[in-house]
């Protein structure tokens, strides 16, 4: 009874979720951090992240 609302969620669910992604990877990151797309979402790649996302306000606020 659902099967066309269902399909029509999921298909505006991925283009929403590809939307935020692109958006995601284009967004200018700080020195000495990569940011890449992999399957499912986004990867931030660089040296002791870690620690600098505790003390770095960009990073924390990466993306909003």
């Amino acid at each position: 009874m659902f099967e066309k609302l269902t399909k029509a969620g999921n298909r505006v669910a991925g283009d929403a979720v590809a939307r935020t992604i692109t958006r995601l990877v284009q967004t200018p990151a700080p020195p000495g951090v990569h940011v890449q797309a992999v399957e499912g979402g986004v990867a931030l790649c660089g040296r002791r992240l870690r620690r600098r996302m505790l003390a770095d306000p960009q990073l924390r606020n990466f993306g909003k």
